[in-house]
């Protein structure tokens, strides 16, 4: 394995990719990047987009409900479901109106 280049992590966690590694590998602005894991190895590579959405929550599983541009997997949807339920009991319990 041979090293390109050594990047500080900035305050919010990002690295830069050198420019001559964008440009070989021809990622340009607007490309989405891959972070894999393998063992004690993190690959970055080109996301290739499938043909299948998945959520937009943990991007794991796959869409069942699509809002404007966001999709949402099932055990998404069940967990938003119960939250928006607790807010309604909170404002009903504490006599707020909408």
């Amino acid at each position: 394995m041979t090293i390109i280049a050594a990047r500080e992590i900035d305050e919010q966690g990002c690295i830069q990719l050198p420019k001559e590694l964008r440009r070989v590998r021809k990622w340009s602005k607007g490309d989405f990047i891959g972070i894999y894991e393998s063992g004690k190895t993190i690959i970055i590579d080109l996301f290739e987009k499938a043909e299948e959405e998945y959520c937009s929550i943990c991007g794991k599983l796959k869409c069942i409900l699509r809002i404007d541009d966001f999709c949402f997997c099932e055990i998404c949807v069940a967990l938003l479901k119960d939250e928006i339920e607790d807010i309604e009991q909170h404002v009903n319990l504490n006599g707020l109106s909408r």
